[in-house]
């Protein structure tokens, strides 16, 4: 495994313990509680898209 993802995995391993443990002592309503759960993963996708497309537009014309 590269070292440079061994960072990035620590983080979400992090980032779930932390919304799991503060899932379980907040109280939310059974139906919310889904979205809730997926609240964090959708943050880091939209995230990484906005990185993506800020990376890929400060590229080269002539770069793949």
């Amino acid at each position: 495994m590269p070292r440079r993802k061994m960072p990035i995995k620590l983080i979400v391993v992090l980032m779930s313990a932390a919304t799991f443990s503060t899932l379980t002592q907040v109280e939310v309503p059974l139906f919310i509680k889904p979205m809730v759960l997926l609240l964090p993963l959708q943050i880091a996708a939209i995230a990484y898209v906005i990185w993506y497309w800020r990376d890929r537009s400060e590229a080269s014309p002539g770069d793949p």
